[in-house]
């Protein structure tokens, strides 16, 4: 079975893969600057990217999950019989003793039992159907994203205790959209609710409690709502299936946001940001909506 077949398969049981063909939006491997998460459900998101990378990448050739080095860099002329021996190292930290690795700050060398490569900056795996930076150094064939298992309830998220809709009541989200409800986010996401609530609608297993999260924010697009901004903020970062839940209110008001987007009648805490936004959804949505 081919990477591409498998990515099809886990896709069709339900489970979070990144699609490494995506450029510039789907990274699946990153220089050492960037973050790869520990956890197995988070992966790369398809738009509104935080700045992560998979950790879910496999080979279809020699079956193992790689392996990857922060700040060092293949040995000129490495072949399959070295890459296997970097692999099988306990303690990386010893692999330039090997003559095999070097170091080198701000690149990262992924492995398998059989290919390595090293980046020293943002790539996808694959490359999309225009070409990227991809064509000039390509990953192995063989490697793909292995899937990431989605959240199931109930749970603690961060320190959020998620039972079920009443989790995420429109009080709640209010709150959260406000940055009321203290939520212990990894570091590698920005410091504000909006995306954490993107996050989760990403990971959760039950995909009807994720609609309801859409259809709750959705709620809060209206000009005499503070939560508006956070609002708009989460639905940038979701893809068009679900952003779609916001086409009807933003056309219902998109005269009185205007309005308290200009420097005229600045109505909002934020009117640049509101304005940053609402340009930001025109565009998704090809047009005013």
């Amino acid at each position: 079975m081919s990477s591409a077949e498998e990515e099809e398969l886990l896709r069709a049981t339900g489970v979070n893969v990144c699609d490494g063909t995506r450029d510039l939006l789907v990274h699946a491997c990153w220089n050492a600057a960037w973050v790869i998460p520990e956890t197995t459900e988070d992966f790369v998101w398809p738009v509104g990217n935080p700045s992560i990378g998979c950790n879910a990448l496999c080979c279809a050739n020699c079956r193992v999950r790689l392996r990857n080095m922060p700040d060092f860099r293949l040995a000129d002329s490495v072949g399959a019989g070295a890459c296997a021996q970097l692999f099988d190292l306990a303690d990386w930290s010893s692999a330039a003793a090997t003559g095999l690795a070097v170091p080198s700050e701000g690149s990262r060398s992924y492995v398998c039992r059989c290919n390595g490569i090293d980046l020293s900056f943002v790539r996808p795996l694959r490359a999309g159907a225009g070409g990227s930076i991809a064509d000039e150094n390509p990953a192995p064939a063989g490697w793909h994203c292995a899937g990431h298992p989605r959240l199931p309830l109930p749970t603690v998220l961060d320190g959020v205790p998620l039972v079920g809709a009443a989790s995420l009541a429109p009080k709640v989200i209010a709150a959260m959209l406000r940055a009321e409800l203290p939520v212990s986010r990894p570091h590698w996401l920005d410091a504000h609710n909006a995306q954490w609530l993107a996050r989760l609608w990403y990971l959760l297993e039950d995909r009807a409690l994720a609609a309801h999260l859409v259809a709750v924010v959705a709620g809060f697009l209206r000009p005499d709502c503070g939560e508006v901004i956070a609002a708009l903020d989460f639905f940038t970062m979701l893809p068009m299936v679900a952003a779609e839940a916001a086409r009807a209110p933003l056309a219902q008001n998109f005269v009185a946001f205007r309005r308290d987007s200009s420097e005229e009648k600045p109505t909002v805490v934020d009117a640049t940001r509101l304005e940053r936004l609402l340009l930001r959804m025109e565009s998704r949505f090809g047009g005013q909506p």
